[in-house]
């Protein structure tokens, strides 16, 4: 059931994995191909599969599960820790020398917006089939009871402004606008230049 108390699917769970092993090929494909807003930095999915998939930290993932079927995940950040950690021989490994080096002071200078964030809600993605069942809510229920177990105080995360659909999943829960974040020379990697801001008290 989601914090909502709209129940999930039948057989569909919410799973911490621990490993790429434990989680799945498919589920490895799935978180590994995110940050895709971040297309002109990282690559097409395959090449963000490649660079991710090898420098995932598990431990940082929820997983929506139905058999062995990923449907759904959340990522998450504590302390500015997060669940990608490529490395500049990561980035040169897939992009080569010159594409990787700029690829990756790109990717560094990005990641280190949101370093000061206790926990910060870093990519949530529904698989197009499963979507409006309930799994979103209920990924998000999820790693918010991992940030109070884990002794946070607030949670916050960022949305492309005008993404109403997100806004009012994380309104549901309580999160409120605390700020737009005008990307500046970020903006000219991305699809959008601005971002909302918002955040929950625990």
């Amino acid at each position: 059931m989601t914090g909502g108390g709209r129940m999930l699917p039948e057989g569909v769970r919410i799973v911490a994995p621990v490993s790429a092993q434990e989680a799945g090929e498919a589920a490895l494909q799935l978180v590994a191909s995110g940050r895709g807003s971040l297309q002109r930095v990282l690559g097409n999915a395959a090449q963000r599969v490649a660079l991710f998939g090898p420098a995932l930290r598990w431990s940082h993932v929820l997983l929506a599960m139905h058999d062995q079927q990923a449907l759904g995940f959340i990522a998450f950040k504590r302390h500015g820790v997060g669940p990608y950690a490529p490395t500049r021989e990561d980035f040169r490994r897939v992009f080569g020398a010159a594409g990787g080096l700029w690829r990756w002071l790109a990717f560094v200078c990005i990641e280190r917006r949101d370093r000061k964030s206790a926990f910060y809600i870093y990519g949530l993605k529904v698989v197009v089939r499963a979507r409006r069942q309930g799994l979103a809510a209920a990924l998000l229920d999820a790693a918010l009871a991992r940030a109070r177990d884990a002794g946070a105080t607030q949670a916050e995360l960022e949305l492309r402004v005008g993404n109403e659909a997100a806004r009012r999943l994380y309104a549901s829960r309580r999160f409120e606008p605390c700020g737009e974040v005008e990307l500046g020379l970020a903006g000219r990697l991305l699809s959008f230049r601005r971002l909302l801001r918002m955040r929950v008290i625990l």
